[in-house]
């Protein structure tokens, strides 16, 4: 076991800022100090972050960092019972969705919900289930390029008859008032419900491919004629144009076999999102461009200490974070909705809404189960959730390995015995505890240290390594050893600036990995005599572990970059 001489207590400190971004987090003017319980992958392009926060009260918050770039994970919403009435648990959602060609990894509750069925506009993979229920809702959404969308939401679908005239609808599975038209899917039910004055015609796309749905224009035909008496049966892949009053005189204008256009638009702050893929309500939006929002009034509930559930996006609209805070415990009294928002904006986000909340907030993630600790002290059957789901090919070969713990800290005379986390080659999280693991330790299966300092530990399987930065101290807190490396400077350094690597000769290969095992930096270096230079500028802020191999030997020490 090699060990490293460095820094200690500075990179003990600084250990939790690879994934929270800083040791003390500023949440409506009060001062936390984080603590990081964990933090790994569970998806492709997904780590999972559970945090302890203490301040003048004390925290509990879960959430998901999902990378919106990788190829191989999708945002989708789940409408539970895939009817606009209806609920389910997240775990029963996600197992009852799973296919051979897609696997939901990750998901938390959203919309809040009356009568089983969700407040706000709902949209599920392209297709709309329902407008929204409550006035002044709003929207979460993600369109075909998967980018993030949060505001106001708007619902329209217009309909025109072969004349030309045509009539805009607002509502969607919903019953309408008089000279309301509405728009009637399968997703509502059996049939309509609607009484005796109104009036109703099937319609049937052209095109059987060609479903209703946002930001396009769909030919439908229609079928038989325009009839009154309600409570028509929705057939499966048709609609049901229907409503009273000038609605009503509308619809009674279409004839047998017309062909008719059909637009559906959703639309985020009156701008239209295009090809809408997913969509779900939450109300009020915590955090713009940055800012926290003053929302404290906007609903009775969101000036209380709560269980809380959050989605949000950073200004590049590249990072996906869902977060739920734990509540009404003596561990997590839970935020109200300023403090939430400062989570979100310290998790990396610059937009974020508010989801439902108390008994209904929960995180549930396969192979891991029920992650936070809901109120109800179960799970709580929810409307919908919002969900992390990936379309990789099947692929049970582990490729990749990385511990369950992201860094260890523990006294002299402890053993840790840790678990090792095995993945494919999509990042898909296939075993939460390989076997066959050796570590770089005498017995290969057990690490326990007889002095103070930080050491790396490795992991190996098969011809795979994984690496953590072990810290270890004398009972009662961590020592700083009496020796640190002089061959590198800066340490810490400055992000954009050059790592100086002294006394250098021979043939040199330096090597830089993360905490998670990750290799950032390769360079070889042929007759070196004098310094080398490495510069920083691609490299995040946070720990890493130095590798420096010669002629004599391998030396390996952390550094820290600021």
């Amino acid at each position: 076991m090699k060990r490293l001489t460095s820094f200690i207590a500075t990179l003990f400190l600084l250990l939790s800022q690879t994934v929270t971004g800083s040791t003390t987090w500023t949440l409506n003017g009060k001062d936390y100090l984080v603590d990081t319980l964990f933090h790994a992958y569970v998806g492709p392009g997904t780590t999972l972050t559970s945090l302890k926060l203490e301040g003048p009260v004390k925290f509990r918050i879960f959430y998901t960092t999902t990378d919106l770039t990788e190829k191989y994970v999708d945002v989708r919403g789940i409408k539970h019972t895939d009817r606009l009435v209806g609920v389910s648990t997240i775990s029963e959602a996600m197992e009852s969705h799973d296919t051979e060609n897609r696997n939901y990894f990750a998901g938390v509750n959203a919309d809040f919900f009356s009568q089983s069925s969700p407040c706000g506009i709902t949209v599920i993979d392209r297709e709309v289930y329902g407008s929204e229920q409550s006035s002044g809702w709003y929207l979460f959404g993600m369109n075909e390029n998967k980018l993030p969308m949060i505001g106001s939401g708007e619902l329209s679908v217009n309909v025109t008859l072969p004349s030309g005239e045509s009539m805009n609808s607002r509502k969607f599975n919903r019953n309408g008032n008089t000279d309301e038209l509405v728009v009637y899917s399968h997703r509502f039910g059996e049939k309509t419900t609607t009484d005796s004055q109104v009036a109703e015609v099937i319609v049937y796309p052209i095109n059987t491919d060609n479903t209703l749905i946002p930001g396009t224009t769909v030919t439908m035909q229609v079928q038989g004629t325009t009839t009154t008496g309600g409570s028509t049966p929705i057939p499966e892949g048709g609609y049901i144009l229907s409503g009273k009053g000038q609605a009503a005189s509308f619809l009674k204008k279409l004839s047998a076999n017309d062909e008719i256009k059909v637009k559906c638009a959703v639309r985020f702050d009156g701008i239209t999102g295009g090809k809408v893929t997913q969509a779900l309500g939450g109300c009020p939006p915590i955090l713009s461009n940055g800012k926290v929002l003053d929302t404290e009034n906007v609903l009775d509930h969101l000036s209380t200490a709560q269980p809380r559930t959050a989605v949000g996006f950073n200004a590049e609209l590249t990072k996906l974070v869902m977060l739920v805070a734990d509540g009404r415990s003596s561990i997590s009294v839970g935020p109200i909705s300023k403090v939430l928002a400062g989570m979100m904006k310290c998790a990396g986000c610059t937009e974020a809404l508010n989801f439902d909340g108390g008994g209904s907030s929960e995180m549930y993630v396969d192979k891991l189960g029920i992650v936070n600790v809901p109120s109800d002290g179960k799970e709580r059957q929810v409307t919908n959730g919002l969900y992390l789901s990936t379309d990789a090919p099947q692929n049970s070969q582990i490729s990749q390995i990385r511990f369950k713990d992201y860094a260890k800290t523990m006294d002299i005379g402890e053993s840790y015995t840790p678990e090792i986390y095995g993945y494919n080659q999509y990042g898909v999280l296939i075993d939460t505890n390989v076997d066959g693991i050796r570590l770089n330790t005498a017995g290969g299966k057990t690490f326990t240290p007889e002095a103070p300092g930080c050491y790396a530990l490795t992991a190996s399987y098969n011809d795979l390594s994984t690496s953590i930065a072990v810290t270890v101290g004398k009972s009662g807190g961590i020592n700083q050893p009496e020796n640190q490396p002089t061959i590198c400077y800066p340490n810490p350094v400055k992000k954009g600036n050059d790592i100086h690597f002294t006394a250098m000769s021979g043939n040199i290969v330096i090597t830089i990995f993360g905490y998670d095992g990750k290799q950032y930096l390769s360079s070889e270096f042929k007759n070196t005599n004098g310094t080398i230079n490495i510069n920083t500028k691609n490299l995040q802020a946070g720990p890493y572990i130095v590798s420096v191999k010669n002629d004599s030997g391998t030396r390996t020490f952390p550094i820290i970059i600021k």
